[in-house]
């Protein structure tokens, strides 16, 4: 505690008190001195930026400074014996007659209060913050820090300092706002995202509240630690980050890699990185941040389309390989249904030039009924003979299908259902059922309790 006297000036702490006396014993230097301190002291007051009263046990003020007349416009002998609360305007000064301090809301006023437990106790006080309104004030409100001083003097007096934060407590209010915002707006980035800064050796300054969902941990136990020791890392993801993490310490602007690991969970996760160094004046890299995706289900994803493409492409091969098969067969039928065609066509032709025609030639020639009879016998005889050796050729079951029936017979015959051929051939399921029918009709199967793939394959 500091208190100020005239005479001496008086140094209190809660341990022993100190007197440092300006009086040398000779009256005359000693006004001098005292008249010079006076000077040096008003001078000292007048100056400081800060709205200053000394004022008496009744609150009256009996100095003051510039900043408070320039404040209130007025000057110091309009000023002096008047409260506080008069000088500067407060606007609870007129609540009552009997003016400053006695109002229904002044019971509360930390100015008013300070004051007089200065004067009460001798206790000073140090930058006690209140909230003022002053009548013809631009700004409605003024956030002022109170500090008191008591003044050891006959009188008893105090002297009050109120500095005025008003601009400073109104940059905070607007700071804090926008930190709020902004950190709200980092903090719901989202489950799948966090972001982090670090410091240069690894150590976790600050992450988003959605590491506990991703990493597993809250943030209350990252924060502090390296990120080397956090996690259960996969030896190759740990080698990869450690090389990226160097180079950003080491000043390189970007990073962009993935790393997996095991979270605190046992759950293995894998994050796609963005990182970057922020840089002092002079290069020196001061702090990293960045941002983390986990995309530990994307990879999943990619993983298992990996899986089914290779499973497709193995199936295409063995379809297309079986299409082949298929394809060669149906091509060997039907080359050979057409050789059959042709040998049969042949055959029934030279016949006919060599056994028949000879006798309609004769038959032409002939005029009596008898002759014709026996010409007509040998013809019917010759004919049997040309048919006969081919009998067995024009009754193939085989030879009776279209081209198409003998295709899907075909694949019958492989194996395929109704669907796959449909599929095969661009056909509806619909169309090869009936298909089957005519085949089944044509071979002779209808109402017979015998299979067609079975029958197929014994021709």
């Amino acid at each position: 505690m500091m208190r100020f006297s005239p005479a001496a000036l008086i140094y209190t702490d809660r341990t022993q008190e100190t007197k440092v006396d300006f009086m040398s014993g000779n009256k005359t230097e000693d006004i001098e001195k005292l008249k010079n301190y006076q000077k040096e002291y008003g001078a000292l007051l007048a100056n400081i930026p800060l709205f200053i009263l000394v004022v008496d046990k009744d609150r009256r003020v009996r100095k003051t400074n510039d900043a408070v007349l320039e404040f209130v416009g007025l000057p110091e002998k309009a000023v002096l014996g008047r409260r506080g609360g008069e000088v500067l305007g407060c606007i609870h000064h007129k609540d009552t007659p009997e003016g400053c301090g006695f109002g229904p809301v002044c019971g509360a006023c930390p100015v008013k209060n300070t004051v007089e437990d200065t004067f009460k106790t001798g206790k000073n006080h140090h930058k006690i913050e209140a909230n003022l309104s002053f009548l013809g004030d631009s700004i409605n409100e003024r956030s002022l820090l109170i500090s008191t001083a008591y003044l050891e003097s006959p009188d008893k007096r105090v002297l009050v300092f109120l500095e005025d934060i008003t601009t400073q407590k109104t940059a905070e209010d607007a700071l804090r706002k926008s930190e709020k915002k902004y950190k709200q707006l980092v903090e719901d980035i989202g489950p799948l995202s966090l972001l982090f800064m670090g410091l240069p050796n690894g150590k976790i300054e600050y992450i988003t509240p959605s590491a506990k969902k991703i990493l597993g941990f809250s943030p209350e136990k990252i924060i502090g630690k390296s990120w080397q020791n956090i996690l259960d890392w996969e030896p190759e993801s740990f080698k990869s980050a450690l090389k990226y993490a160097q180079k950003i310490e080491s000043g390189v602007d970007h990073n962009d890699f993935e790393i997996s690991f095991f979270n605190g969970k046992g759950e293995r996760r894998t994050l796609h990185v963005i990182s970057r160094a922020i840089k002092e004046d002079n290069g020196r890299v001061s702090y990293i941040e960045g941002i983390a995706t986990d995309i530990t289900e994307r990879r999943i994803f990619e993983q298992q389309q990996e899986q089914i493409n290779r499973t497709l492409q193995v199936e295409v091969k063995k379809r297309t390989a079986e299409l082949e098969n298929i394809n060669t067969a149906l091509k060997v039928l039907l080359e050979k249904q057409e050789a059959d065609k042709r040998e049969i066509s042949e055959k029934i032709y030279k016949n006919y030039e060599f056994i028949v025609a000879p006798f309609l030639q004769s038959l032409k020639k002939t005029f009596t009924q008898e002759d014709q009879l026996n010409l007509m016998s040998l013809l019917e005889k010759n004919m049997k003979e040309i048919v006969g050796p081919y009998s067995q050729k024009l009754t193939d079951p085989m030879i009776s299908l279209t081209p198409a029936e003998v295709q899907i017979a075909a694949m019958v015959k492989q194996g395929f259902s109704n669907k796959e051929i449909a599929e095969t051939l661009k056909k509806s399921v619909k169309t090869i059922s009936n298909h089957r029918d005519k085949i089944r009709k044509k071979l002779g199967l209808v109402h017979k309790k015998i299979n067609l793939q079975s029958y197929l394959s014994s021709l």
